[in-house]
């Protein structure tokens, strides 16, 4: 299958900035000023004034192929918009927070998540002079993360994440960041808090744990806007 067809766009038409992003949240489009995206098959692109904005769809496979797909395209850097799930509030991480994870576990695997195979687990590393870049003036936390491969089992390893300092839960981000080192493309992410592990779920949250998340998309969309 060709690039154009994947993606909608032809692969040279992809600028050296592309954000990815697993799913569009409500006004992102024209927050970014894209009219509209070319719909690929499993991806959709368009293009704001200086980068690509690419919707990858849900989950850590579709993330990682397309991160791969871009090798030989004119992209120099990768940024992930996504959300994430929180370990344990604190006095700077709560839902609605924007945070900049550094690192990301690889835990995408359900068969190993729910037969408890987690022991030795490995990292993988954000760009943290690309980080900077994005946030020059903003003070937004730094945090680990863990990408899983299951939303049910997330409680039953509630104290393993907090033993082994992971403060954000999401599903696509280990595999974001060790494909593009695969491809030698520096690569960083910015996400929002939607949730809270075995209080609050992403799927029935209430008007204020919604407003704060909104209030947070517009934020990362005059973040990226500005890129």
């Amino acid at each position: 299958m060709s690039f154009k067809n994947q993606f909608g766009i032809d692969a040279q038409s992809i600028k050296p900035t592309c954000i990815l992003t697993p799913f569009l949240y409500k006004g992102l489009l024209e927050d970014l000023e894209i009219k509209s995206l070319s719909k690929g098959k499993p991806y959709a692109s368009g293009h704001g004034k200086n980068f690509t904005l690419i919707h990858t769809q849900v989950g850590s496979l579709f993330m990682g192929d397309c991160v791969l797909s871009l090798k030989k395209t004119p992209c120099k850097q990768l940024i992930m918009l996504g959300s994430c799930g929180l370990v344990e509030k604190t006095d700077h991480l709560d839902i609605g927070q924007i945070v900049l994870p550094i690192q990301s576990y690889e835990m995408e695997s359900f068969s190993q998540m729910l037969e408890k195979k987690y022991i030795n687990l490995n990292a993988h590393h954000a760009n943290e002079s690309l980080m900077n870049n994005l946030t020059p003036s903003s003070p937004f936390p730094k945090v680990s993360c863990a990408s899983l491969g299951s939303i049910k089992q997330e409680n039953n390893y509630l104290n393993f994440f907090k033993k082994n300092g992971i403060e954000i839960v999401d599903m696509e981000y280990s595999a974001f960041l060790t494909a593009s080192k695969h491809i030698n493309i520096p690569a960083c992410g910015i996400l929002y808090i939607t949730d809270i592990i075995g209080e609050s779920s992403p799927f029935n949250l209430n008007s204020s744990s919604q407003q704060k998340i909104k209030t947070a998309q517009k934020e990362m969309s005059n973040i990226l806007i500005k890129l």
